[in-house]
């Protein structure tokens, strides 16, 4: 089967089950301001794109959804089985990292989590290795100066 997407009507009336998503950030609270207001995320059903379960997930609704009366199962060889839900994001913003996982507590929920991995590996948003950046810049020109003036002085 080459189809990429499935319909909830070619999965068949087998009980249903809501499916919560939660988008998480580890971002040190957005200090580097690159968060989007918004991300997307599509329903997987046993690895194919589900038709029109395309969420935004922001702010305003506290980063989930719940993708309810979902089909619980499907008929295959001749038997019941579960379907297995996943969900993808759509475009992972620049700069972060996704990773997708289940939910330990909430019975098939779903967790997708950014971290915030800079491309020169220093712009972390975090500014509080700065002062100690600073003082060591200022110790190896104060040093480096006074090798020039001992150099000049034995001249």
């Amino acid at each position: 089967d080459t189809n990429t997407t499935i319909t909830i009507e070619e999965m068949g009336e087998y009980g249903s089950v809501d499916i919560p998503v939660t988008k998480v950030w580890k971002d040190n609270d957005n200090k580097a301001r690159k968060r989007p207001v918004s991300i997307e995320v599509q329903l997987y059903a046993d690895g194919k794109a589900v038709a029109g379960e395309t969420v935004k997930l922001n702010k305003k609704n506290n980063w989930t959804y719940l993708f309810s009366e979902l089909p619980e199962k499907k008929a295959e060889n001749g038997k019941m089985v579960d379907i297995e839900y996943t969900v993808k994001e759509v475009n992972v913003p620049s700069g972060y990292k996704v990773a997708y996982s289940k939910d330990k507590v909430i019975d098939k929920g779903l967790t997708v989590t950014n971290t915030y991995e800079p491309d020169n590996g220093t712009d972390t948003g975090d500014s509080s290795g700065l002062p100690a950046g600073v003082a060591l810049m200022a110790m190896s020109l104060i040093g480096g100066l006074s090798v020039l003036v001992r150099r000049r002085k034995t001249n």
